[in-house]
């Protein structure tokens, strides 16, 4: 049995009410105990007769004021996360954290809430449990799939943080809400994590040069080391996706782009291998790839922090160049259309 939180925003009524109606079935079933959503004041009454079907559905409903004067949207994340987490009763229950426009399939709902999570016992437990999750990026430490996940309510816990480092000293871009969550709970035990911080942040995801800074990471000794202890931490903390299931999540584009990814680390970062080449995301969906590519790692590694230097600022001059030829070529196309 489990409880089940909704965060956020509604977006999508119909995905929300089949997922409820799912959840309904597997609570007759005893498989579910609490369904929260845990949303912002006002948020339902744009959606006609859904607070009401939630309430004769024993849906219990967390309504609050959401974070102000923050940016993007990790924190409204995170005190929606809490607010839910706060309300449970049962704790020695696995939490699934979900989100109302997002749909698992019945079928591989339970499969995931029958899987093995155990952690090994000669692991330094950061983790209860491993964590569920859909999908983790390959190239970036701790950029996973945020938009669900099966943890202990301990673990939960340790995936809401309220740290504005990420906001003000870091140079992070592309998944920088990910990276916060995740990460987090690993730097007292792995603190080499914190130079990842420092200095490689800058992937020029999304940008026309983002596999030419990729090449020059993957290239770098030290970047290959902070890889080595990503997978490390991955294949022991984590477990990733279903080994025998493809799109049976409904979310995003990137839920139904799978690719079967080389037992190659530089073969699979090759371009070809992302689902949308002009953003530069490579995942992995199941934990195949992760088991074939991971192995044992020495987490007291030293690092030369020089060349890290060097490395971070060709990345962030790189990005920089690619969004100003962006902006140019914006402002000809502009002037192409005032003259048509």
């Amino acid at each position: 049995m489990i409880n089940v939180i909704f965060t956020g925003l509604i977006r999508t009524d119909n995905r929300f009410k089949n997922s409820i109606n799912d959840l309904l079935e597997l609570r007759k079933k005893g498989l579910i105990n609490q369904i929260i959503l845990s949303t912002w004041i006002d948020e339902l009454d744009n959606y006609q007769g859904l607070k009401g079907f939630l309430k004769n559905n024993n849906i219990q409903i967390l309504e609050s004021v959401p974070p102000s004067s923050c940016k993007g949207s990790f924190l409204h994340q995170s005190r929606s996360l809490h607010l839910g987490l706060d309300a449970i009763k049962d704790r020695d229950l696995m939490i699934f954290k979900t989100r109302a426009d997002l749909y698992v399939e019945k079928i591989y709902l339970e499969k995931i809430l029958n899987l093995d999570l155990n952690i090994s016992i000669h692991l330094s437990h950061v983790f209860e449990k491993r964590v569920w999750l859909p999908w983790f990026e390959i190239t970036k430490p701790f950029y996973l799939a945020d938009e669900c996940f099966l943890a202990t309510y301990n673990d939960s816990k340790k995936l809401v943080n309220y740290n504005m480092i990420y906001d003000v000293h870091y140079n992070i871009d592309s998944g920088v809400s990910h990276i916060r969550r995740f990460v987090e709970p690993f730097l007292p035990v792995y603190p080499i994590f914190e130079v990842y911080l420092n200095y490689l942040g800058t992937t020029a995801h999304g940008t026309n040069l983002r596999f030419k800074v990729l090449n020059e990471l993957v290239n770098d000794e030290d970047y290959r080391k902070f890889l080595k202890l990503y997978y490390f931490v991955i294949k022991n903390y984590f477990y990733i996706g279903l080994d025998d299931a493809t799109n049976y999540i409904h979310f995003r584009k990137w839920s139904k782009s799978v690719f079967e990814l080389p037992n190659s680390v530089e073969e699979a970062f090759d371009e070809k291998y992302s689902w949308d080449k002009s953003l530069g995301h490579i995942y992995s969906t199941n934990n195949k790839w992760i088991n074939a590519v991971a192995g044992e790692c020495n987490v007291d590694f030293s690092v030369d922090i020089h060349k890290l230097k060097e490395l971070s600022s060709f990345a962030i001059n790189e990005k920089n160049k690619a969004k100003k030829q962006r902006g140019f070529l914006s402002i000809l196309l502009k002037i192409k259309n005032i003259f048509k």
